[in-house]
C-alpha cells in the first residue's frame, strides 16, 4: 500500500510535466488529465466491497495494484496519437489508472484492521497511526524523487516520473509477497 501511495504522490506531482513536456499543452490542460482519473475511480468505490467479498482484500489488493503499475508505467509512453489527439490518448490512459487507485485506496483500511486482528495485541489504532508515518515519509520520498526528476528537465526525466510511479506499485506488491507471513494461502476473507 506504501508503494501504491508512493505512485499516486508521483502521478499526481508528474501531471504537470507529462502535460506541459511530454503533451506540448499547458497547465490548463492538467485537470484534462487528472479529470478522467477521478471519474473513473470515484464509481469504482461501489464495486470494492463486492469484488472483495469475492476474492479477499489480499487478492484484490495486489491484482489492483499491479494493474495499477502496469498503467501508470504506460503513461511513459505518451506523446503519441494513438486514439485522437495526444491529449486524448492521455486522457483515456489516465482514466484506466482511476480503478486501479480506487481500489488500492478502499482497501488500505481493511488491510490494516485484518493486520490487527492478527496481531496479539490487536491495537488498530498503532497499526494505523505506523502506517500513517510510514505513508507520510515515503511520500516525502516520492516528492524528493519527482522534484529531482522534474529538475533534469528532459523530456526522459519527464517519462522516468510515471515509470517509477509503476515500478513502486509493483515492488511494494513484490516486498509484500516476500514480507507476509508463510502460514497461510491468499484466501478471500
Amino acid at each position: 500500500f506504501a508503494g501504491g501511495q508512493m505512485s499516486l504522490t508521483i502521478m499526481t506531482s508528474a501531471a504537470v510535466y507529462i502535460a506541459e513536456r511530454i503533451l506540448q499543452g499547458s497547465l490548463e490542460d492538467v485537470p484534462k488529465l487528472l479529470g478522467p482519473f477521478l471519474l473513473t475511480a470515484i464509481p469504482t468505490f461501489v464495486f470494492v466491497p463486492r469484488i472483495t467479498a469475492r476474492f479477499g482484500w489480499e487478492k484484490t489488493a495486489l491484482w489492483a495494484t499491479v494493474a495499477l503499475g502496469i498503467c501508470y508505467a504506460g503513461t511513459g509512453l505518451l506523446g503519441r496519437a494513438l486514439v485522437g489527439t495526444p491529449i486524448t490518448t492521455a486522457m483515456l490512459v489516465f482514466a484506466c489508472a482511476g480503478p486501479g487507485a480506487a481500489f488500492v485506496l478502499g482497501l488500505e483500511g481493511e488491510a490494516i484492521a485484518r493486520s490487527a486482528e492478527r496481531s496479539e495485541h490487536r491495537s488498530t489504532s498503532i497499526y494505523f497511526g505506523v502506517y500513517n508515518f510510514v505513508v507520510k515519509a515515503l511520500n516525502g520520498v516520492a516528492l524528493f524523487i519527482t522534484g529531482l526528476l522534474a529538475e533534469q528537465g528532459s523530456v526522459t526525466a519527464i517519462r522516468a516520473m510515471p515509470i517509477l510511479a509503476g515500478g513502486l506499485c509493483v515492488s511494494g506488491v513484490g516486498f509484500y509477497l516476500l514480507a507476509r507471513p508463510r502460514s497461510r494461502a491468499l484466501t478471500p476473507s
